[in-house]
């Protein structure tokens, strides 16, 4: 089985059994970031190790999505790890004020990543990176709508997820100023 297929599987159950004990936000984000990062920090380290043995792969090998693409979830950690650390600071100040909204643009924000954009890394990992535009394969103008359109999903999601963040901080610190 493909490790990148088992560290799907885990950033979607590890997020799940953290939302159904808890029920918090910033603790769902923390969940996520947190798979994200320790997919990345496995997945590049695995990387490093098997081009390590430069007597044992081929030189081909050395040029594939399979050594580009592994920065991909660290990046996506450190980014949740923001939300998370915002979405911290609303409930400890008490400006939660949408927990299910916040939720699902979680959700929506998290399965986007995963699935829209993490499958394709998936199914191009051996794939040889071209040199030029015109030699890449057929299979890979499949991916373009794919991911044109996790795009849109992840970008409405963070976007709604970073407004409702500052408006639910706005509104408690203008009730709170407010006599």
């Amino acid at each position: 089985m493909n490790l990148e297929l088992v560290f799907l599987i885990s950033a979607i159950l590890c997020p799940l059994v953290v939302n159904l004990i808890w029920r918090r936000p910033d603790l769902l984000l923390l969940a996520a970031s947190v798979s994200y990062i320790l997919t990345g920090f496995l997945l590049t380290t695995e990387a490093g190790i098997a081009l390590s043995q430069w007597l044992l792969t081929d030189r081909a090998y050395h040029d594939t999505y399979y050594v580009v693409a592994k920065g991909y979830w660290l990046n996506i950690g450190v980014v949740m790890l923001f939300l998370s650390a915002v979405a911290w600071v609303q409930v400890k100040v008490g400006a939660m004020r949408h927990d299910n909204l916040t939720k699902a643009l979680i959700w929506t924000l998290h399965l986007g990543l995963l699935f829209f954009l993490g499958l394709p890394e998936i199914f191009t990992t051996f794939s040889v990176m071209p040199r030029r535009y015109v030699d890449y394969p057929d299979y890979f103008y499949a991916f373009n709508p794919l991911t044109n359109s996790a795009l849109i999903v992840v970008a409405t999601a963070l976007i709604g997820l970073i407004a409702l963040m500052v408006w639910s901080l706005y509104r408690t610190w203008m009730s709170r100023r407010a006599p």
